[in-house]
């Protein structure tokens, strides 16, 4: 979870390539980059942006972007509904 331009944005905490916590990522401009292979999202919905380009914080040729998403087409985060209100902040699993 993190507040962009105000709003609180939610999404799981896991790669929509692999089983890879995000939480390691990087986050920047309203977006998360996975720590594995560099796949980046959109913190408030969950877009996909850019879908394995590297390894390990490295970027890599784009001929391996293939090989690096071992087969897997690109697919967003599941992300979740957030109310704020007097009482705090919810999250609608």
């Amino acid at each position: 979870a993190t507040r962009i331009d105000g709003k609180v944005c939610v999404v799981r905490n896991q790669c929509a390539h692999l089983p890879v916590p995000l939480d390691g990522g990087k986050l920047a401009d309203g977006a998360v980059v996975c720590p594995l292979h560099n796949s980046k999202f959109d913190m408030c919905t969950g877009a996909n942006l850019d879908w394995t380009p590297g390894f390990a914080g490295v970027r890599a040729p784009a001929w391996s972007r293939r090989l690096i998403a071992m087969g897997r087409e690109p697919q967003s985060l599941a992300s979740y509904t957030v109310i704020e209100n007097e009482d705090g902040v919810f999250v609608e699993l």
